[in-house]
């Protein structure tokens, strides 16, 4: 980033002073606005492409026009009319349907006594806006070709905007959005009391003198207690009010309105804020037709019609983060009360969602009781089924349930449902097949409903497909609850079950298929490859791991595990990993089903060896116990794998061995050719480790065979890792890299992330035994990158070798 001097820059130099000129009176503004005009030299960016560039050269082609018509007529009044003719007229040869351009012409050269080119001119605009166009003239250039003054519109500046707030805090980047708008449309758009109002009048109060013609305001009552949307005709004739006019000069009809409303507005340079808008049939006949004026549109609605047929620009505000939510805090209480109690504070901008109105709310009460803290504050709000009773002002307009109560109302009967039901759930979001459960409707409808509650605001679209609904709107749609949504919630449960262990299946080669029947109403995610299925794990893991915490039916808890241990496992979300199995765990004891529990006891056991922890062997004997309950030969061989590793911890290599050895042959009785891979795979690091390294690469050799040469990903990164290992014991350190690379690579394919990070750091000692320690160093960092995250301990040794 270069930082330079705004009047080192032409385009910055130039708008500094059309903005000062525009203040004067015409002999000082000659001067500024001479030295505005000799600034410009062909097109501005002229290097650059995108739509911010498209925007800015749009922009400065306005304020050029502006800056030279406002030098003209200054030329003109101080009697020096013949200064303006070549600048006019190379404009206008730029842009000849731009009447006010033409107009100044007329004037400089009526006064330079030049008639007859002075009607020529006209001539040639006046034929070219009827064929390019199809309109006549209008007043202004009408008026220069009879050599009359120019017509003077009412002698008071159009002031019409309500007051601005003097606390606006945040939303910098949306106003500069503003700031540099080429369209005459922009949508402010958002949930409700997320400050669209306050945001487009603090840009209008910002931005007015940019607007000498004025500023006007309406507020259409899109989202009103009254239930109804001011019509248009009414809404016009709010705006028309401003220029006083009689009552025999306001026509009846919206037609005759717009025309004459337009007229108005015809060459002046007018701001036209459009509060509060239903949707687009209320707007389009409001906007202005003038180039120079603006319209700011705000709306719960996206008005995606305004933006796709009216070219307008949206501008979409977001709840505001920590910081800005702290400066509103500060600007209503004080910034020093806010700084003294700063832990309370942000526990109030967290517990208000950053939504703006809840902050205001809660600022209001603290300035009416000062002798309450902002802890006392903060505790009001702790819970969450009481927190909108606490978020309620004294009228209408701040009180949250009603102005929620004002967008929901508005939802077609499905839905108001749908939005309803996912407030019901714990998901932070939700995604399109999840809602197709939560009403048992196909995806396809989900879909739409979910672009119903997205464009008015009540969910966001944070990635696609994926529909997040802040903590106070799931507030409100908890108080709509019913009794009937309690199916919802199990279908809800059912399908991150169902589509869990379907994505199971694909990031686990010995997985197993699951022959659950689905419940009515409940679709499954398709996922087609393993890629796919990380993905909508990483998307739904708190929504899964919620379910798991608040399920009420241990069938479907013991499925969430099942289809959750391995992708814990391999992203290294450890702590939930033991979480979730001590939950399946007692939940298939409840059941009574020895298989799940074993399963349970089973992962509880290998996440305990990989911990350190002392409990791993009882975890191990009871899910033994279990599977020799059941007879299940290939879960029997599971444990003994995971007490072979737990005894080669502890370096006892005999027993190690032995426990391998039972659970080849339990492997290879079952026919289980992922197990016997695996279990090849132990058996050549226990020989390794013994120094007999021509049977551990015999051993790894067979584990390579008999696992397929695409997929099985995980399975391939391991055998390689242990070619990696007994290749740098037989000091073979080059070999030992290209193991350990080709094993981090499979790794990284797989999506396992903790063994990708093993693989990285076997890889830096390789590196470094290899003579190349920049290369270790970088293989350290990238397994330190993975692991610091997740919070894993490994992290630590690691950075300490960093």
């Amino acid at each position: 980033m270069i930082d330079v001097e705004p009047d080192r820059v032409d385009l910055h130099r130039f708008e500094r002073l059309l903005r000062d000129g525009r203040r004067l009176d015409p002999l000082p503004r000659l001067g500024l606005l001479r030295e505005a005009v000799t600034l410009w030299r062909g097109e501005p960016l002229t290097d650059l492409t995108g739509e911010w560039v498209e925007q800015v050269r749009v922009r400065a082609r306005h304020q050029r026009i502006e800056a030279v018509v406002s030098w003209a007529e200054a030329e003109i009044a101080v009697g020096e009319p013949g200064r303006a003719i070549d600048g006019l007229t190379g404009l206008l040869h730029d842009d000849p349907l731009v009447e006010p351009v033409a107009a100044v012409l007329v004037r400089a050269l009526h006064a330079v006594g030049r008639a007859a080119d002075a009607r020529a001119c006209y001539e040639q605009v006046r034929a070219r806006l009827h064929e390019e166009l199809g309109v006549t003239p209008g007043p202004a250039l009408t008026a220069a070709i009879k050599g009359e003054a120019e017509p003077r519109r009412s002698g008071r500046v159009l002031s019409r905007l309500v007051p601005d707030l003097p606390s606006f805090a945040g939303r910098s980047a949306e106003l500069d959005r503003l700031d540099a708008l080429a369209a005459p449309v922009a949508v402010v758009s958002g949930t409700a009391g997320v400050g669209k109002t306050t945001t487009a009048i603090h840009w209008a109060h910002r931005v007015r003198d940019r607007f000498p013609g004025g500023q006007l305001y309406v507020n259409l009552r899109g989202f009103d207690p009254t239930g109804s949307p001011m019509p248009p005709e009414q809404a016009i004739g709010v705006l028309l009010a401003a220029w006083q006019l009689s009552p025999d000069q306001l026509p009846t009809d919206l037609a005759g309105r717009t025309a004459l409303y337009r007229e108005l507005l015809a060459d002046q340079r007018v701001l036209v804020v459009l509060d509060n808008a239903h949707d687009a049939e209320q707007v389009r006949p409001l906007l202005p037709a003038t180039p120079g004026c603006l319209a700011v549109v705000t709306s719960r609605n996206a008005l995606d019609g305004l933006v796709a047929r009216d070219g307008a620009v949206p501008v979409t505000l977001d709840l505001l983060d920590v910081d800005a939510g702290l400066e509103l805090l500060g600007g209503r209480l004080g910034a020093q009360r806010v700084a003294a109690e700063g832990a309370a504070a942000r526990e109030i901008v967290r517990r208000c969602a950053g939504l703006p109105l809840a902050l205001a709310i809660v600022a209001a009460r603290a300035a009416a009781r000062p002798a309450f803290s902002l802890a006392d504050l903060a505790a009001e709000l702790a819970d969450t089924d009481t927190r909108l009773a606490a978020l309620a002002g004294d009228d209408p307009g701040t009180n949250l349930r009603t102005v929620f109560a004002w967008s929901h109302r508005t939802l077609t009967p499905r839905a108001a449902e749908l939005f309803r039901v996912v407030g019901a759930t714990t998901a932070s979001d939700v995604g399109v097949w999840a809602a197709a459960s939560l009403l048992a409707v196909p995806p396809a409808d989900a879909r739409g409903l979910l672009g119903e509650l997205a464009g008015k605001s009540l969910v966001v679209e944070r990635a696609s497909g994926r529909y997040a609904m802040h903590d106070l709107l799931r507030g409100y749609a908890r108080t709509l609850a019913i009794d009937a949504d309690g199916a919802a919630r199990r279908r809800f449960t059912a399908h991150l079950a169902a589509t869990a262990l379907a994505a199971d299946r694909l990031l686990e080669a010995d997985g197993e298929d699951d022959l659950e029947p689905l419940p009515p109403g409940v679709t499954v995610r398709p996922l087609a490859d393993r890629a796919r299925a990380l993905r909508w794990f990483d998307a739904e893991r708190r929504s899964l791991l919620d379910a798991v915490a608040s399920a009420t039916d241990d069938r479907q808890l013991c499925r969430l595990a099942q289809g959750l241990r391995h992708y814990l496992e391999q992203r290294g979300h450890w702590a939930d990993w033991i979480a979730v199995e001590h939950a399946a765990r007692d939940a298939a004891h409840r059941l009574g089903d020895r298989l799940a529990e074993g399963d349970a006891c089973t992962e509880l056991g290998r996440a305990a060896t990989r911990l350190g922890d002392r409990a791993a062997r009882d975890h191990f004997a009871r899910a033994l116990t279990c599977y020799e309950a059941t007879g299940d030969a290939v879960r029997q061989a599971h444990v003994h794998r995971g007490l072979g590793g737990l005894c080669f911890a502890a370096g006892d290599a005999d027993a190690a061995r032995d426990h391998v050895d039972r659970a080849l042959h339990l492997y290879g009785r079952a026919g289980h050719r992922a197990g016997q891979a695996m279990a090849l795979n132990n058996l050549a690091m226990l020989r390794s480790r013994s120094g007999d390294y021509d049977e551990a690469l015999a051993d790894g050799a067979r584990a390579l065979a008999l696992v397929p040469v695409v997929g099985w990903d995980d399975v391939q990164g391991a055998i390689w890792s242990t070619f990696g290992s007994v290749f740098a014991r037989l000091d073979d350190a080059r070999t030992s890299v290209r193991c350990y690379r080709r094993a981090r690579a499979l790794s990284r394919r797989a999506g396992d992330r903790v063994k990708e990070a093993d693989a990285c750091e076997r890889l830096a000692e390789a590196q470094l035994s290899a003579g190349d320690p920049d290369a270790a160093r970088r293989s350290w960092q990238a397994a330190y990158d993975i692991l610091h995250p997740l919070g894993l301990p490994r992290a630590r040794a690691i950075a300490a070798r960093l």
